[in-house]
């Protein structure tokens, strides 16, 4: 068995530490001989973990196949000091094929005891965000321009390890433990991801919340659709600028700084009464009215409202919300899918209203 230490001269671009205590993060990676855990060996296994002033690597490399006990108990011991196990599509692949194998030497499988994170789990849901077509550790490395010294995919390994079983060459060995480390670096260097997740999960505080292009009566919407504009400081920095417009939102970012632009209406909306059993609607005003009050209303005018029927109609600048965040909710018709709230000037002070409502747009969108 070969084992080996090396520093990792790199600087995170990510403030990992704000997630999890550096002291109890144990990043890792394996190399098989195939995908299947019956019929396919682990022959090396590389983590990365922080000594306290600086990040190092070890590695774990069987010499041999007969070695792959040995190499999966000395990671298994070196792991039971971690809290948080940080991997990409370990969850996948690597966590259950050192689970299989160590059923088979009847170890304790430590990772089970670890909080695990996957960066593919974690990134997937932003593949349409990001514009990506693949979301593998290739494909995102190149997104985040990440270069590496390895050329390899593992699969193309393969037979390198068998010869190296039969020769002992340094130069293999070295072709193997380098793909091993970049795939470790790479991971490192893929922590920017969490980026997108923080801000998805709202950390964030917003800094304005204006009311643009504001219309009046005398302005059709055409001549000037009233826009919602939120601004947006990050906690943690986009590590990349994003921008995605649709049918009426547009989105925007940089660094700690984030735009967000919803398109209203000037418009006459309805709101919805709930008991409708209780009011009548007005044929000849096309509103309804409690019927403690419409009992004042001559009969000719004044029907049981229905579900659809009962309601009141207010004009002002009105913005969509799939889920409703404001109250009163406003609808055009009944059986529409999106409500609309109406802007007020202190929409600002209903902030966990607003923050929700960013969120569920965010998620909407993406």
């Amino acid at each position: 068995m070969i084992r080996k230490i090396t520093p990792i001269h790199l600087k995170l671009t990510y403030p990992l530490h704000l997630r999890y205590p550096l002291s109890q993060v144990l990043f890792f990676d394996i190399e098989t001989t195939g995908l299947s855990s019956r019929h396919s060996s682990v022959y090396l296994i590389g983590a990365v973990y922080h000594s306290g002033t600086t990040w190092e690597m070890i590695q774990w490399f069987a010499q041999k196949p007969a070695e792959e006990k040995l190499i999966l108990g000395k990671f298994l011991n070196f792991a039971a000091s971690y809290n948080y196990l940080i991997h990409f599509n370990g969850d996948t692949f690597d966590i259950p094929f050192l689970r299989h194998k160590s059923g088979m030497y009847r170890f304790a499988f430590i990772p089970d005891n670890l909080i695990s994170i996957d960066l593919y789990r974690l990134a997937r849901p932003y593949k349409k965000m990001l514009k990506l077509t693949k979301m593998n550790q290739t494909a995102l490395e190149a997104f985040f321009g990440i270069s590496r010294k390895d050329t390899y995919d593992g699969g193309q390994l393969i037979p390198f390890y068998y010869e190296y079983v039969k020769t002992a060459s340094d130069l293999l060995s070295a072709c193997l433990l380098l793909h091993n480390h970049d795939d470790l670096l790479g991971i490192l260097q893929l922590l920017p991801i969490l980026s997108y997740c923080d801000f998805m999960e709202g950390k964030f505080h917003m800094s304005e919340v204006t009311l643009m292009n504001p219309t009046n009566h005398q302005v059709t919407v055409c001549q000037a659709t009233p826009l919602l504009s939120i601004r947006l400081i990050l906690e943690v920095p986009l590590p990349l600028p994003l921008f995605w417009s649709l049918e009426n939102v547009s989105l925007s970012g940089q660094g700690l700084n984030f735009s967000i632009i919803v398109e209203g209406v000037y418009d006459t909306m309805k709101y919805f009464f709930t008991n409708y059993r209780d009011y009548y609607y007005l044929t000849s005003e096309d509103t309804a009215v409690h019927k403690s009050v419409a009992s004042y209303v001559d009969k000719e005018h004044r029907v049981q409202a229905k579900a659809s029927t009962c309601y009141c109609k207010k004009e002002g600048v009105f913005f969509p919300q799939k889920k409703i965040q404001f109250s009163p909710a406003f609808k055009r018709e009944y059986s529409d899918n999106i409500s609309y709230f109406e802007f007020s000037p202190n929409i600002i002070d209903k902030a966990e209203a607003v923050r929700q409502y960013i969120i569920n747009l965010l998620h909407e969108s993406f």
